[in-house]
């Protein structure tokens, strides 16, 4: 296999003690952390999303910043989607969807739904610990769900696949000798005898499934990092070979156009390498307690210059 990055060879999976937890696992469940373990602490749990952030700025990192990727409304409706989409016998559990309107107690008027109302204020009461959901947006991820059904390919995958599969392992660095926790979850995992039995996937909504523009959001939210993390960890955990890494795709927006593609062998070796570029550099903060920040290579007794591009001469 060849590299993309010039300055490194081909990367090997590091990871030790990595084991399944489980399949089927809620989103909420997966997330949830040690209040008494904080960034910084090393039995802290990184993720991708965590690593990739931590190595813009680790000083950001450590002082609480999330990543692009945070609890934003394209976020949270993919979010809806995958829970329709993989597990939609746990809606009733996890989901409240409000009512279009509501009736004032005063007039006896239907009005449109809204938390502005005491009567709204208190059925969100009622419904504290589940995900509150407008009734307007359910539908639309409903469709988006139905129309990766409607995709006979998709549709064969999610077939053969267990769901929502959790893995953990560890990253032991040769150098500090620190041991990073590690975790992911697995969307879409498919039978050892189906048509995807060297795969893994994942589901993600986008707002173009064009080739092109998937091409740079990949790189852009570090998805060739995630891949290339889920099959270390997966393969370590199970002693499988797993190489390919998919990508369901749905847009976001009416008529919920599907996408289907995989990671090529070159794109899975550069996240990979990042990856690991960033793990042996977060062991470094942890062994230093030194957490560099935008202006740490900086030129001048700690200021950074600024310059002007050439065409801005023009």
């Amino acid at each position: 296999m060849s590299s993309l990055n010039p300055m490194a060879g081909e990367s090997k999976n590091l990871l030790t003690n990595c084991k399944i937890i489980g399949a089927d696992m809620k989103v909420d469940d997966y997330r949830r952390r040690d209040p008494k373990i904080a960034r910084g602490h090393p039995d802290y749990v990184m993720s991708n999303s965590e690593l990739l952030d931590f190595a813009s700025c680790p000083a950001r990192w450590l002082r609480g910043h999330e990543s692009d990727e945070g609890e934003t409304t394209a976020t949270e409706f993919g979010t809806l989607v995958d829970l329709l989409a993989l597990q939609p016998h746990k809606t009733d559990e996890l989901l409240a969807i409000c009512p279009e309107t509501y009736t004032d107690a005063k007039t006896g008027e239907e009005k449109p739904w809204t938390f502005a109302a005491k009567v709204c204020k208190q059925w969100r009461e009622d419904h504290i610990g589940k995900q509150i959901v407008k009734a307007d947006v359910y539908q639309a991820a409903e469709n988006a769900a139905k129309c990766l059904y409607g995709d006979e390919r998709i549709k064969s995958l999610l077939a053969r696949s267990h769901k929502q599969v959790m893995v953990v392992g560890e990253y032991r660095d040769a150098e500090t000798k620190r041991v990073v926790p590690l975790r992911g979850l697995i969307d879409i995992e498919p039978a050892k005898d189906s048509d995807f039995a060297d795969s893994l996937a994942d589901l993600k909504t986008c707002r173009r499934a064009a080739p092109r523009p998937w091409q740079k959001q990949v790189f852009d939210y570090g998805y060739h990092c995630q891949g290339s993390l889920y099959l270390d960890l997966y393969n370590a955990a199970t002693g499988e070979a797993r190489e390919r890494f998919l990508h369901v795709l749905i847009e976001s927006d009416p008529p919920w156009q599907t996408g289907r593609r995989f990671l090529s062998l070159d794109y899975l070796e550069l996240g990979r390498l990042t990856l690991q570029n960033a793990l042996k550099r977060y062991c470094q903060c942890l062994a230093t307690n030194v957490w560099q920040d935008w202006d740490s290579a900086s030129e001048f007794n700690g200021w950074s210059i600024v310059e002007p591009d050439a065409w801005m001469f023009q």
